[in-house]
C-alpha cells in the first residue's frame, strides 16, 4: 500500500542518517584522511527523506499541502544543521532540496508569505552555515537559490499585491548577505584565485 512505501522510505532514510551520525563518530579509515562514508550515508538518507515526503504528497495523497510543505521544509534545515558536523555534500543536498521544496508541492490556492518566509529562513541558515564553515562557494549557491525565486515569481505566479512581500523579502535577503558575509576573506591582488 502507499502508506507502507512511505513508511518504509523514510525508515531507510532514518536508517541511513544513523549509520552515517554512526560512521562519523567511529570513522572506519586510519584518522589521517577525511572518511567520505558518514556524508554519503547521511546525503543519501536526506534524499531518501525528501523523496519520501515528495511521494506521500505529490504520488499518493496522503499529505496535504501544509504538512508536506512542512515536512519538507524541516528536512532541509535538518540537513544544513547536519552540515556543520558532516561537511560540504550534505550540505549541498540539504540546500538543492530546500530550494526545489516551493516546486515539489503544490497548492490549490498557494499563498505567497509562507513560501517567501521558508525561502529567507533558508537563505539566512545557508548563510549562517556559509559563515561558520567559511565556505564562499556556498555563499555563492545561496545566492543563486535565493534571487531564482524571486525571478521564477515575477514571470510566472505574481499577482498584484504581491509586492509587499517580495520587496521585504529582497531587502531581507539583502541585508543578510551583507550581514553574514562580512566574515569572507576578501580577495587581494597578490592572492591566488584558488586559494581565495
Amino acid at each position: 500500500t502507499p502508506f507502507v512505501r512511505v513508511a518504509l522510505g523514510l525508515a531507510l532514510g532514518g536508517a541511513m542518517l544513523g549509520a552515517g551520525e554512526w560512521t562519523e563518530r567511529h570513522p572506519l579509515g586510519d584518522g589521517r584522511t577525511r572518511d567520505v562514508i558518514p556524508p554519503a550515508l547521511s546525503g543519501a538518507g536526506i534524499f531518501a527523506i525528501f523523496v519520501s515526503l515528495y511521494a506521500a504528497h505529490g504520488m499518493f495523497g496522503l499529505l496535504g499541502p501544509a504538512l508536506a510543505f512542512t515536512g519538507l521544509g524541516l528536512t532541509a534545515y535538518a540537513a544544513l544543521v547536519l552540515a556543520l558536523r558532516q561537511g560540504a555534500f550534505v550540505a549541498v543536498v540539504g540546500l538543492a532540496g530546500g530550494y526545489l521544496v516551493p516546486e515539489l508541492v503544490t497548492a490549490p490556492d498557494p499563498a505567497i508569505l509562507p513560501v517567501f518566509l521558508y525561502l529567507f529562513v533558508l537563505g539566512a541558515g545557508c548563510l549562517v552555515l556559509m559563515m561558520y564553515r567559511a565556505w564562499w562557494w556556498f555563499a555563492a549557491l545561496t545566492l543563486i537559490g535565493a534571487l531564482g525565486w524571486p525571478y521564477l515569481y515575477l514571470t510566472g505566479a505574481f499577482r498584484p499585491g504581491d509586492e509587499g512581500v517580495l520587496g521585504a523579502y529582497i531587502v531581507g535577503i539583502a541585508g543578510a548577505f551583507a550581514l553574514f558575509s562580512t566574515r569572507l576573506p576578501v580577495k587581494t591582488p597578490r592572492m591566488p584565485v584558488l586559494r581565495w
